[in-house]
């Protein structure tokens, strides 16, 4: 995650990272979910669902899984807990995100699926 953090500096974006889990453990995505929003963002999270899965390239080379996760506030003040990783952390709306011109386009659409799976 660290260098597409390079890649991206400037856009907007939600928190990430890989998957720090050891062999036979479970619930891997919930943890992780968990993780990133607290380490990134300062916030804690429940009931963490997942909405969809792709992959993509890095410039770099490795292909990497993105799963998109949706989740419920449970805590804390949110603030850039990581600046080496994050400018800043705002509350917005998701169609304030989607139409921001600082959105990548795959973060659109992907925040789109959120939305649609939450209704």
């Amino acid at each position: 995650m660290n260098k597409t953090c390079v890649i991206f500096a400037g856009k907007l974006g939600f928190p990430g990272g890989k998957v720090e889990a050891g062999p036979g453990e479970s619930d891997v995505l919930d943890a992780t979910a968990k993780r990133e929003a607290r380490e990134e963002a300062g916030v804690e999270i429940d009931n963490v669902a997942q909405v969809t899965s792709t992959t993509f390239e890095l410039d770099y080379g490795p292909t990497c899984l993105n799963v998109v996760v949706t989740a419920d506030y449970a805590g804390g003040e949110a603030h850039a807990a990581d600046p080496e990783e994050v400018a800043a952390v705002e509350w917005r709306s998701a169609e304030s995100v989607i139409d921001d011109p600082d959105t990548p386009p795959w973060t659109a659409e992907l925040l789109a699926e959120v939305v649609a799976y939450r209704e």
